[in-house]
């Protein structure tokens, strides 16, 4: 519970020797090596992070939050492919996992492929609509522009809110539309 807690404060460097205690007495509990490697990539030690998650994956292949953290390592290292791979393999496990369509996204973005991106930023919106790195590269994608940031409450909120819900709904009909093209 307090390397949870480290964890959740961003304060990685002390997380670590809690969770390495554990791995040090459970050596194949993922939960643990999952923890390791998470907080080895965010203090940008890819190297070790990538080993972490490699054992994590090896004791618990059916976990999808592994493949999916990396993913997410390899995207920060720009290796694209590999995260691509890990990204679909942690979708082809669970079906949906969040942000995993947003990072693919970004990832045949990257590439210029805009339609296949436009596809995958509506894909994460339709399991997660609060995503609003989504929602920002939909916009772009669509209208080349960048929403403003939600005002915090009050009438502009209200007006913002009902924005969101005709971009919603329009980006329903497009993927009805982008459903039917061959």
């Amino acid at each position: 519970r307090q390397g949870d807690a480290l964890m959740k404060a961003e304060r990685f460097e002390e997380a670590l020797p809690i969770w390495q205690a554990l791995a040090g007495q459970e050596p194949t509990n993922s939960e643990v090596l999952l923890r390791l490697g998470i907080a080895q990539s965010m203090l940008r030690r890819y190297d070790e992070a990538q080993k972490y998650l490699e054992a994590a994956l090896k004791a618990s292949p059916g976990d999808a939050r592994i493949p999916h953290n990396l993913g997410l390592l390899f995207l920060r290292r720009g290796r694209d492919s590999d995260a691509e791979t890990y990204l679909k393999r942690a979708l082809a496990i669970q079906g949906w996992h969040p942000e995993a369509n947003y990072h693919l996204g970004v990832i045949a973005e990257s590439r210029g492929e805009k339609e296949k991106a436009l596809d995958l930023y509506v894909r994460e919106l339709d399991g997660n609509p609060s995503c609003g790195k989504a929602w920002e590269r939909a916009f772009v994608l669509r209208r080349g522009q960048v929403p403003k940031s939600p005002p915090v409450s009050g009438p502009k909120a209200v007006a913002f809110l009902a924005a969101c819900l005709i971009v919603s709904a329009g980006l329903v009909v497009l993927k009805k539309k982008i459903a039917r093209v061959p």
